[in-house]
Formats: structure tokens, sequence, C-alpha cells
């Protein structure tokens, strides 16, 4: 068994909790229940991979085509970015939006309706469909105030702790 690095602990589904994540709900279920439990107010998610086996990278993403634009990146870019031994692969951040009509439910809803092939513009997190098995992703969520101070925060946490952004991040921390 490999030992994780120092502080990696919190990027694993007890971190999470511990730090008020709530659903670890399967991608594909999630997309079943039409986000039924998840919260419509602000807030970060999280996308994490069922620990084990190293990915194994496909082709063709299975991402939408948003504005016919093929998501696709060549494998060897996947393998570079992929982040060994990190069991969080995504965070994502869902504001309240200027007339207070977004937030987590309909940005989960946009990354799963991109996820399905729908050509939606939620471009974010788009290497995850390119992992076989990436509807067996959980997808946890916490609700704050102030989701990009929160994405923020545990992006440059991630960083100090693997020396790297999440895999599917292609972005660090912004304004």
């Amino acid at each position: 068994m490999t030992s994780m690095p120092a502080g990696s602990e919190r990027f694993t589904e007890p971190g999470l909790r511990g730090m008020g994540f709530v659903g670890f709900v399967a991608a594909s279920d999630l997309r079943q229940t039409r986000m039924n439990e998840v919260p419509s107010g602000p807030g970060v998610y999280a996308v994490l991979r069922p620990p084990g086996a190293a990915p194994v990278f496909v082709v063709a993403s299975v991402g939408g085509r948003f504005k016919g634009r093929d998501p696709t990146v060549p494998v060897p870019v996947l393998e570079a970015k992929w982040v060994a031994g990190a069991h969080l692969v995504y965070v994502g951040k869902a504001t309240a939006g200027r007339n207070g009509g977004s937030g987590l439910r309909k940005r989960l809803k946009l990354l799963l309706d991109y996820a399905a092939g729908k050509p939606v513009g939620h471009q974010g997190g788009r290497y995850l469909w390119q992992v076989e098995g990436a509807d067996d992703y959980l997808i946890a969520w916490r609700m704050t105030k102030d989701p990009t101070a929160a994405e923020n925060h545990l992006l440059s946490e991630f960083l100090g702790a693997h020396g790297a952004y999440p895999f599917a991040n292609i972005a660090g921390p912004r304004g």
C-alpha cells in the first residue's frame, strides 16, 4: 500500500465529509434522480473517483459539443494531468447568479448534461468525461455564501498536498 502525501487525506470522502460536504452520489445516480437532493443555493462541489486502479483514458470524449467544438484532448495530455493517488479529480463552484437563478442544482445539472453529450456551456471539468467509468464518480457538495473563495481555498490546499491541481481543473484559483 502506498502512502498518501501529507494533507491529501482531506481530499478523500471522509476528509471532505469532515469539511461539511454531503451527497457523495454517483454521477449516474444523480442524473437519474434529477438532482432532487441537491440544494439550489450557491456552493462548491467535488468529484471523486472510486479508489483503486489507474484510469483508462478514452480516445474520444463523450462530452457535449458546445458551439460545435469537440472537447476531446489527446490521451497524453490526460496522462500528464492525472494526479496519481488522488481521489479528488475536480472541484467546481456554483454561484447564485445575477438574478439568483443559478446555484448547485443548476450547475450540477449542466455538468451531467454535458457528460451525457448535450451541447451545454459547462466546459469546466471536461477532462472527466474522457475517462472510462466516469459515471461512477462520486459527486459531493457544500453550501457556502462565497463559492469562489471556497473553490480557491480547496484548489490551493490540494496543490499544497499534491503539487498539482486536481486532474480536471485545468486552471487554478481565480477571482
